[in-house]
């Protein structure tokens, strides 16, 4: 057990290096930004190893649910935007939480879960979900691991699975375009004609009112996210030229924008 001072990226920096077991077992680090923390880091392992506790730190016999509902959603969760919060509880409840949420979090390894995620792949889920799944709780045991319950993040060293082939994108034809805005009512024509030719997202063409509307150009600047507006996905403001069926059309628009 050891105090080390290193330069990392032009700073100073403080690891304490420790062993759980005896020898040839594996080392274990800690990096402090200060070196007073990293020397109490080092007390608090000693007095840990006489009391015999080395290895369970405080924290790490909650299983993955205890520490998600009663820590991670309450200071972490809440942090994020409402859209976001709902996606990530859709990942958690339908690909972590039935297979690994009931594992303690000192028991999860990276090889646990590297198996949770060839499961889930073969059990038919979506390689994109699975990844943005593991992503999560990724996320989640940094956290946990800032917060002194675990050692160390074994979802880091987790080699991700490769995501699928992109699929091409095919705008439909115009003349496809048109038969569905002569079946549709005003409004929906209306829309239908916004998503078509001006490639706005669903939610950005809910958002749009008259003021949006110029001489040759859509101004695109919300959008609407779980009833409320919002910034663009990108959180970047633009402009859309009118192409003709759609200048064409801006009456309608006039009409129903509003």
């Amino acid at each position: 057990m050891s105090v080390h001072r290193i330069e990392r990226n032009g700073s100073v920096v403080w690891r304490v290096r420790w062993r759980e077991g005896g020898r040839g077992s594996r080392a274990r680090t800690r990096t402090f930004e200060r070196k007073a923390d990293a020397v109490a880091y080092e007390d608090e392992l000693r007095r840990r190893r006489r009391l015999g506790e080395l290895g369970l730190l405080p924290g790490s016999q909650e299983t993955l649910d205890e520490y998600v509902c009663q820590t991670w959603a309450q200071t972490h969760a809440v942090t994020l935007a409402p859209k976001t919060a709902k996606h990530y509880a859709s990942l958690y409840d339908l690909h972590i939480a039935p297979h690994l949420g009931h594992h303690k979090l000192a028991e999860l390894t990276a090889e646990m879960i590297a198996r949770w995620q060839a499961e889930r792949i073969a059990s038919g889920a979506g390689r994109e979900a699975v990844l943005q799944a593991l992503m999560l709780l990724g996320s989640i045991l940094q956290r946990a691991m800032e917060g002194e319950r675990i050692a160390r993040n074994p979802a880091r060293i987790v080699r991700k699975v490769k995501r699928g082939p992109r699929r091409e994108v095919r705008p439909l034809a115009p003349v496809t375009v048109e038969k569905l805005r002569a079946a549709s009512r005003e409004r929906d024509a209306v829309l239908i004609s916004v998503l078509a030719y001006a490639g706005l997202r669903p939610q950005e063409a809910l958002a749009l009112t008259w003021g949006h509307v110029r001489d040759r150009t859509l101004l695109v600047e919300r959008a609407v996210s779980l009833g409320e507006l919002k910034d663009t996905k990108t959180r970047a403001h633009r402009t859309v030229r009118l192409l003709a069926p759609l200048h064409e059309g801006s009456r309608g628009m006039a009409t129903v924008l509003r």
